[in-house]
């Protein structure tokens, strides 16, 4: 696969360790994701990854003690276990947790479904965990979480990773962590634009560290993401190796030859321009289509944030702007299925201005579910208009609402953003292989690249777009899942460039 020569060597390339604090094994449906030794030792080698601190998933799924005994005698020597516990039959657990230490364990996995109460199942579940000494991995699920694991272990004297924390509750996590210094953050979904600098400028660097989420996510795409974040060198390296080490009481790892692919002259058919309403960089209201270029990124089909969160009249305007300054920023007017009349008027007033190419329509931003009379109505609009419509879909049955607006105006093409409800899915293949006139693009900072994959596979890949979410999500992370759908090179360079530049009336 080519590279862009124009991107510096130093973002790109690193010699070092690479420990995955955040790795599973066990059963999971369908039966063939079921993941055992030899699978792990398969993913370490193919990744680089030095040691992996792994939990099996019989433990949360089936039975604690089983799953625990089984990950406990994995007996790899580049493996550590983690075991699981949770408030289930307190009364045993310190027996149980006390026994696990003295086998090996190297961690305890805390798992509790809701920390909104300090509950005494959660006093007891902390008291176990904490006499272990072990340090805790706690899966962060609910916006005030972090606060909350931060105020209850904040006197436990061990370290306490924050797994899958992701930016929508970037607000919370982000004071949690300089408040709460025992309080550490994983990189398995540390998908958004800077989501690396940022967490390092809040918490310092010594404090995240690398994890994959495999085998349910991909390793590349947090590898991507420190190895082009904007921090020193000595800084990557302690991320992906040396906290690790220091917080799990490992001893080193081999460095490995680690290298970020940037493919040249990316089309990307899902971008945007701020502000936006959430914890991550604030940008200028003009696009970032030079500093997206490092990424690999030439041209971006844009749509704009504000219009997306109503200011219909000044995004759209915002997106014409945009594209007028530079003929590599191409757009989206928003359409609101809220106000068709407003998009019509939108449609006559911008529609023909350069680098409109198209429509994006948001129904989480609009309220307004696929499955709608009013959605069906705008899409008779935009079906006269005649040009490309990216929708991020939303509410029950959307696939089947999809397909039959689909079928209702084949000549119209249709991007599914994400290629599903915010991460892709293979039900949308369905909506794809039955139309003529429906394509995907993966963008996502919590894709399972199973589905990923599965999706992919399933569809015709000249319906298969590139698309990175910038400057919301980071076009790294997200380039890690495309390069491991486990797509031939040709069949990725048209995915790259060629099938958008096609569907939005060739290049420039």
């Amino acid at each position: 696969m080519s590279s862009d020569t124009s991107a510096d060597a130093a973002d790109t390339e690193l010699d070092a360790g690479l420990i995955d604090v955040n790795a599973l094994v066990g059963p999971d449906i369908p039966a063939h994701r079921s993941t055992g030794a030899s699978d792990l030792l398969a993913l370490q080698r193919r990744f680089g990854i030095g040691h992996s601190l792994v939990r099996d998933s019989t433990a949360v799924r089936v039975s604690r003690t089983t799953g625990n005994r089984s990950v406990l005698e994995l007996g790899l020597d580049t493996v550590s276990p983690v075991i699981v516990a949770s408030a289930l039959h307190a009364d045993r657990l310190p027996g149980e947790l006390s026994a696990a230490v003295a086998d090996g364990a190297r961690a305890v996995w805390v798992e509790h479904a809701t920390w909104e109460q300090e509950s005494e199942a959660v006093r007891r579940l902390l008291r176990a965990v904490q006499a272990t000494s072990l340090p805790m991995l706690v899966p962060h699920r609910q916006p005030g979480d972090a606060a909350r694991i931060g105020a209850l272990t904040a006197d436990a004297g061990t370290p306490v990773v924050l797994v899958e924390a992701r930016y929508p509750d970037f607000s919370e996590v982000l004071p949690a962590l300089d408040r709460y210094r025992n309080l550490h953050v994983e990189t398995s979904s540390l998908g958004s634009y800077q989501a690396i600098e940022c967490v390092a400028r809040v918490a310092g660097h010594e404090r995240i560290l690398f994890g994959s989420g495999a085998p349910v996510r991909t390793p590349l795409s947090p590898i991507y993401a420190v190895l082009m974040a904007d921090i020193p060198v000595a800084a990557k390296r302690a991320i992906l190796a040396g906290n690790a080490a220091r917080v799990f009481g490992l001893g080193p790892v081999p460095d490995t030859r680690l290298r970020v692919d940037v493919p040249d002259g990316l089309f990307d058919v899902h971008g945007h321009f701020f502000p936006a309403p959430w914890e991550v960089p604030e940008q200028p209201d003009a696009p970032i289509l030079g500093e997206l270029r490092r990424f690999g990124i030439r041209r971006q089909v844009a749509s704009s944030i504000p219009a997306i969160m109503g200011a219909l009249e000044f995004g759209n305007a915002q997106t014409v702007r945009a594209c007028a300054a530079n003929p590599d920023q191409l757009g989206y007017l928003v359409a609101n299925p809220d106000d068709v009349d407003l998009a019509e008027e939108h449609i006559r007033k911008w529609g023909e201005c350069t680098g409109i190419v198209g429509v994006k329509v948001h129904t989480e931003g609009s309220g307004v579910p696929t499955r709608s009379p009013r959605m069906s109505r705008l899409f008779e609009v935009l079906a006269d208009y005649g040009r490309p419509v990216k929708i991020h879909n939303s509410g029950e049955g959307w696939e089947d609402a999809l397909l039959e607006i689909a079928r209702s105006h084949p000549r119209l093409p249709i991007v599914i953003a994400h290629a599903g409800y915010h991460r892709p899915q293979p039900s949308a293949a369905a909506v794809v292989n039955q139309t003529p006139n429906v394509h995907i693009e993966l963008a996502s900072s919590k894709a399972d690249i199973r589905d990923a994959r599965d999706l992919v596979g399933a569809v015709d890949p000249e319906r298969v777009l590139f698309g990175s979410d910038a400057p919301l999500l980071n076009p790294a992370f997200v380039l890690g899942l495309y390069q491991d759908l486990g797509l031939a090179g040709p069949t990725l360079e048209r995915i790259y460039r060629d099938n958008g530049e096609r569907l939005f009336d060739g290049p420039a």
